[in-house]
């Protein structure tokens, strides 16, 4: 549970720390920890994909042939076995990571893991492929977190200024959804 001062609002976390729960002045009632299962890593190359061009497949063996896996693990002194999967999307610069927690008796921490990957990958991290360093593009590093469950948020709380932009917006596109039918109609 984490609470702000100031506002006197408390929220309940997962083990990664993102809030799974609605702020509210009350208990908000953190019966237990929600763990994260899966952390996905996204990240491309600022190189020109004009290098590029033509080595895709050299790449995608650097990066899944689990070199990249051995390189990460050895770093952060986790099992390799932890880094579930690495994809390179096909004719792009773009490395997708994904980090699994394995089971509850892990010791890993994956959300301490995923965050030193990012500080790794957005500081210093390089590849290389054919003698030449790969930097990677630190405005294209995403982190995604997945959780064991849904987050426990109150639809309740919306705002009713967000409420009423959605409900205009729904107007809006059912208007043009029935002139655009009513012209392929005439």
């Amino acid at each position: 549970m984490q609470c702000d001062e100031d506002s006197n609002l408390c929220w309940c976390v997962d083990s990664a720390g993102a809030r799974v729960t609605d702020k509210t002045g009350e208990d908000p009632k953190c019966d237990y920890l929600v763990w994260v299962h899966l952390i996905q890593i996204d990240f491309s190359f600022k190189a020109a994909f004009i290098f590029l061009k033509g080595k895709e497949e050299a790449l995608c063996r650097f990066v899944t042939n689990r070199t990249l896996a051995a390189q990460l693990a050895l770093h952060f002194a986790v099992k390799a076995c932890v880094i579930l999967n690495i994809t390179v999307q096909e004719f792009t610069r773009e490395i997708s990571l994904k980090i699994s927690r394995n089971s509850i008796k892990e010791t890993v921490d994956i959300a301490t893991v995923a965050y030193y990957i990012e500080q790794e990958l957005k500081n210093k991290f390089s590849l290389s492929l054919d003698d030449r360093n790969l930097e990677i593009d630190k405005d294209s590093i995403h982190v995604l977190f997945f959780d064991n469950e849904p987050p426990r948020f109150n639809m309740k709380t919306i705002s009713p200024g967000f409420a009423a932009i959605i409900i205009a917006l729904a107007i809006v596109t059912g208007i043009a959804v029935l002139v655009s039918n009513f012209k392929n109609f005439c």
